[in-house]
């Protein structure tokens, strides 16, 4: 997003906006997310149609076959990304993952501030998510196997799969040669 100018949506994001504001969608979503759960393919796709710019880059929808076919209804795709990671990975990445409670800057394994606990942007604190605990990766892993991986079969024609376990730079330059490629990005 920062390298295109595409707007970023992602569900989570909106997800966490909810559950932030501590609407009764809000906590709804909070109970879901702690315990691994998908949240409901009406509430997702509702939250979407109300924040949903003309271009925009998706992350973390749709993530079941019905969510795909929904959004059919809302707008195009017209290009999937999977970013193929090995579970291990995941779990190693997640476990480590920070998030600045200011800015949302994301740190991690490969990506550490200059100052444990401390964002390098503005400051503040650094935080774990309640929900970056291994059962809870564990539960969500099998929940992409169960319910998100048929998705790649549905978007065959639209799908380019890029090697995730690299460090974020070589992703990322495939990812924009791949925009470049289908005239997404100049």
């Amino acid at each position: 997003s920062k390298e295109t100018g595409i707007v970023h949506i992602s569900t989570g994001d909106l997800f966490r906006k909810e559950m932030a504001d501590e609407t009764e969608l809000g906590k709804s979503i909070k109970d879901k997310m702690d315990k691994g759960e998908l949240i409901s393919d009406d509430i997702t796709v509702e939250l979407l149609k109300k924040n949903l710019p003309e271009s925009f880059i998706l992350d973390g929808f749709p993530r079941t076959l019905n969510q795909a076919e929904m959004f059919k209804e809302i707008s195009d795709i017209d290009l999937v990304v999977d970013i193929d990671v090995s579970d291990e990975t995941v779990i190693e990445r997640t476990l480590a993952r920070r998030i600045c409670r200011k800015c949302g800057a994301i740190y991690g394994l490969n990506i550490k501030p200059n100052q444990e606990g401390v964002c390098d942007k503005c400051g503040g604190e650094l935080y774990q998510r309640d929900d970056d605990n291994e059962k809870t990766i564990k539960d969500r892993l099998e929940v992409y196997n169960n319910q998100t991986k048929p998705l790649l079969d549905f978007y065959k024609d639209k799908l380019v799969r890029i090697d995730g376990n690299r460090t974020v730079d070589p992703i990322l330059q495939d990812i924009l040669k791949t925009l470049k490629e289908k005239s997404l990005y100049m």
